[in-house]
């Protein structure tokens, strides 16, 4: 039987053990989140100087490095000292282990890191010259690579751009495409971005992926453009049909140029007949003055028609230009037809590849 002195001690006791297992629930329930994060992987940084270049700037430009991947998130950084230290005693012996993929494997093995991204930093005159490798420590090859010449000298400039090819180097690599272009009429002369690319049928290799203008011409047709998305890692095949390099007529330029040239004599006509109808009589006798008269009213008459005549011929030459002005100038039509009249259809070519036709 439980008397009052042993069952306040039991209240106690049991106060005890339920408190102990709460502080465990609520340990285990904070610490499951932690637990079950992963952790990010490693990633070493540094940039070595090399010629002339000063060895604090070059630390500078490591610390500028380190801060802009480590904004990512997406890496924990190693400290640059670190890596130093067991790259090597000196720059000398440190950049051949940058050269070396088994010593660079061995030393990234060493901090736990996956990733590496090392460079070095020069002088070409009074510019900078400085490259960057984003290194993967299990397979030894080089990811990705930048390399960067900095004009004037000026450090803050050399900041910035450190900076941005930080972002670049980690920025997922897209394949280049291709593009051909081929035409029923050939030997007609290609343009992509206003580079000449060679008469058809060509290809160039190597395209940026996205949108890229290209242009077609050849002697005696009109031009012919077109915006074009040339799609990573494949080639764009763009067949150009005749219809698109139309022949350029002969006659609308000297058409609108002959009228032109009417218009200005009838103009000049016109108004020097108005002109002399505008002349005060000097007829002394009144059946003189008749006469003068009517001539004044033929002359203002003719001089009406000119007129007339000289605004028609302009009108005329004036739309005869502008409607032919492909035919007269030479110029280019840019193709924009709708999404309806074209047919798209993606084949293989190479590995990859997209035929257009319009």
């Amino acid at each position: 039987m439980l008397t009052p002195l042993t069952y306040a001690a039991y209240r106690r006791e049991m106060r005890t053990v339920l408190g102990g297992v709460a502080s465990c629930v609520v340990l285990a329930v904070l610490a499951g989140p932690a637990a079950a994060r992963p952790s990010r992987p490693k990633m070493a940084a540094l940039i070595l100087k090399t010629g002339d270049v000063d060895e604090e700037l070059a630390d500078n430009l490591t610390e500028v490095l380190i801060s802009r991947l480590a904004r990512r998130g997406d890496h924990e950084i190693s400290g640059k000292e670190e890596l130093k230290s067991k790259l090597g005693v000196d720059d000398r012996a440190a950049a051949d282990c940058m050269s070396n993929p088994g010593c660079l494997g061995r030393v990234g093995t060493e901090l736990g890191v996956t990733r590496m991204v090392v460079g070095t930093l020069g002088k070409r005159g009074d510019d900078y010259v400085y490259n960057l490798n984003l290194i993967d420590i299990e397979t030894g090859k080089v990811e990705n690579r930048v390399f960067e010449l900095v004009a004037g000298g000026k450090v803050q400039p050399l900041i910035a751009a450190v900076q941005s090819t930080a972002d670049k180097l980690l920025e997922p690599k897209v394949e280049p495409g291709a593009v051909r272009v081929t035409s029923e009429t050939r030997g007609a002369m290609v343009y992509l971005d206003e580079a000449f690319m060679g008469s058809t049928p060509v290809r160039r290799d190597g395209v940026e992926p996205g949108p890229h203008a290209l242009r077609v011409e050849k002697e005696g047709h009109v031009g012919w453009a077109k915006e074009i998305e040339v799609p990573a890692g494949a080639t764009m095949e763009v067949k150009v049909p005749l219809g698109a390099l139309v022949k350029r007529r002969t006659w609308p330029g000297p058409a609108a140029a002959s009228m032109a040239v009417l218009a200005g004599l009838s103009g000049v006509v016109g108004i020097v007949l108005d002109a002399l109808a505008l002349q005060p009589t000097t007829a002394p006798t009144r059946a003189g003055a008749i006469n003068d008269a009517n001539a004044r009213f033929v002359e203002s008459f003719a001089g009406s028609v000119f007129l007339g005549a000289a605004a028609v011929l302009a009108v005329t030459a004036a739309i005869v230009t502008i409607a032919y002005r492909h035919d007269i100038f030479g110029s280019t039509q840019t193709d924009r037809g709708a999404e309806k009249k074209r047919a798209a259809i993606v084949r293989p070519y190479g590995l990859a590849g997209l035929e257009v036709h319009w």
